[in-house]
């Protein structure tokens, strides 16, 4: 199937009508004025064709709910009731597309003549209100007595009644449009659970709820519809999220409160049809059409006069609409409509017919900041915060306080100090330096061999002498010679050591011994000759009176002498005291003492 093309250009052909201009567009369909070729007795010189939008006319739903449309219409058309449109024909396009060919309504939308109102601060008189909600009162009872072939009711409910689906004529009548979202029992095409259809400011709150409905809710939206005529703005506006809690819990305001001289008769059916709960309204739109007509406060007469009132008004806005319209090719399509009302607008007193037939609207009060019922005084008025607008603002004041916090602290906060250095610390936070240690002079060594000592023949095994060299031999198994000490041990016993000349009792038995080369700093003194070895072994813990050079070390033939090693403080009477080591500072290795050498 060929789709019909979102533009049609005047002079084209659709089925047997013939395009004249564009009337409006929607966002599921448009609609054109045309003629239909040939013309015939049951057809008038001008209709409306109703088109799919293009990018619709190839999903088969929105296609069957189209045709569901032309099926309702052309069966509510069978009485020609003069508050719903006449339907001609159910067609389709050279390339299959659907269409509608249906009455042509010379005038505005209600929701048209409100807005031309309220530039001049004006709303419509109760009168003439009155009126047009008793129109749409009649087509919506006859839609809902609406019965099938077999005499079955349909219970079709229109769902979407509000001021863009009213049409006023020039003539004054009144016209209940748009059955496209209705609900009925002979649709191919049913809603889903749970959704939505109309428009959200004109549901019932059980429509807004998405509950089960009834011709009721059409009743209540009819309610919606004549008290914003009345009063001259919106019952309920807003964001869309913020409206809908409203409309599933209306509070609806007096309408008295707000239009002076109201009957209150009209008030309390007002007030009856708008009840939140279904079965405090009326129970059909026949019911509420009666109690309209009892509380209307003009007369039989006047009330005959009301279409003419009507048109005039519907004239000026019509001739208005031209004047206004900037667009050449809105313009060419107002043009045409123009011609076909001129006569009548020839003459037309546009505001004998204001003055006459509408009301200044009063100043709106301030609404305080805090009130959440505080509304526009027209549909044209302050425009509602958007989600996204909430959202962009709450993105970009984000960083903007962080990028302030920062600044401030920032201005606040001292500079970070630099890293504290030993050179920067105060003089009393690290200890005193210690005093350096005097320098220990090194004695030269003397690497002259030792005298030889006179050759003797080797001792006889078990003699005496056989002993002593076996002990020389093995100083550790030899009476009075001990194993090398630990340097802890050899340095404590050379403290206490015993004044010189005087006999340790618990040293051994062959008297003082010669220091070791450790303890003497592995050097000779140059001026002390080396004394021969006789007698008993000195006791080699003794030490030399203070001051004198350290006794020689004698070694037995082909012994090498000692290297020479390092001073260790304090082991020495001519050593100066260790320094006092600071805190913190790595000690030194502990000293290593060589084991003495035997030598006869």
């Amino acid at each position: 199937m060929s789709a019909v093309p979102s533009q049609l250009a005047a002079g084209s052909l659709l089925g047997r009508y013939r395009i004249v201009s564009p009337i409006m567009e929607g966002g599921m369909a448009a609609l054109y004025l045309a003629c239909p070729e040939p013309a015939g007795p049951a057809l008038p010189e001008l209709v409306a064709v109703k088109t799919m939008r293009e990018h619709l006319a190839r999903d088969a739903g929105f296609v069957t709910m189209f045709e569901d449309e032309g099926h309702l219409i052309a069966r509510l058309a069978r009485d020609a009731h003069p508050n719903l449109l006449r339907f001609f024909e159910l067609g389709r396009s050279q390339g299959g597309a659907p269409f509608l060919a249906i009455e042509y309504v010379d005038g505005v939308s209600l929701v048209q003549l409100m807005q031309f109102l309220s530039r001049s601060q004006r709303a419509l008189s109760p009168a003439v209100a009155v009126h047009i909600a008793l129109g749409v009162a009649r087509a919506l009872h006859v839609a809902h007595e609406l019965r099938g072939d077999q005499a079955e009711p349909l219970e079709v409910i229109h769902r979407d009644v509000s001021p863009q689906n009213v049409l006023l004529s020039t003539g004054g009548d009144v016209k209940l449009i748009d059955f496209g979202v209705a609900k009925s029992r002979g649709r191919q095409w049913q809603t889903a659970q749970g959704s939505l259809k109309g428009k959200l400011g004109y549901m019932s709150p059980e429509q807004a709820r998405a509950e089960a409905i009834d011709r009721r809710s059409d009743v209540y939206a009819l309610g919606v519809v004549l008290w914003e005529i009345l009063v001259g703005h919106r019952l309920f506006a807003g964001a869309p999220e913020f409206l809908l809690e409203r409309v599933q819990h209306p509070h609806i305001a007096s309408p008295r409160s707000l239009v002076p001289g109201l009957s209150p008769a009209l008030e309390e059916a007002v007030l009856r049809a708008l009840a939140p709960a279904r079965e405090d309204r009326f129970a059909s739109a026949a019911a509420f059409e009666a109690a309209l007509a009892a509380a209307s406060p003009e007369s039989a007469g006047a009330r005959s006069a009301m279409p003419r009132v009507l048109g005039r008004l519907v004239c000026a806005a019509l001739a208005r609409e031209v004047e206004d319209d900037v667009e050449e090719q809105r313009r060419s399509s107002r043009a045409t409509r123009r011609e076909l009302v001129a006569p009548r607008l020839a003459d037309l007193d546009v505001e004998g017919a204001l003055s006459q037939h509408t009301r200044v609207l009063p100043p709106q009060p301030a609404a305080p900041a805090n009130a959440p019922s505080a509304r526009p005084r027209s549909p044209a008025a302050a425009p509602a915060v958007r989600p996204w607008m909430l959202v962009l603002a709450a993105l970009l004041a984000v960083p903007a306080a962080g990028a302030g916090a920062w600044w401030t602290l920032s201005r606040l906060s001292p500079p970070p100090a630099p890293a504290a250095s030993a050179s920067a610390l105060p003089p009393a936070s690290l200890p005193a330096p210690a005093a350096p240690a005097a320098p220990v002079e090194l004695a030269p060594v003397d690497l002259a061999p030792a005298e030889p000592a006179s050759e003797a023949p080797l001792p006889t095994e078990g003699t005496p002498e056989a002993a002593e060299a076996e002990a020389a031999a093995d100083p550790s198994g030899a009476p009075g010679i001990e194993a090398p000490e630990a340097p802890a041990e050899a340095s404590r016993r050379r403290r206490e050591r015993p004044a010189p000349g005087v006999i340790d009792p618990w040293g051994p038995a062959n008297g003082p011994s010669a220091p070791s080369p450790a303890a003497a700093g592995g050097a000779r003194h140059p001026a002390a000759a080396p004394p021969p070895v006789t007698g008993a072994v000195p006791d080699r813990r003794a030490s030399p009176p203070p001051g004198s050079p350290p006794p020689p070390v004698s070694l037995p033939p082909g012994a090498r002498p000692p290297t020479a090693g390092p001073v260790v403080p304090g082991t020495h009477p001519a050593s100066p005291a260790p320094a006092r080591r600071p805190p913190g500072a790595i000690p030194p290795p502990p000293p290593v003492s060589a084991a003495p050498l035997n030598g006869r």
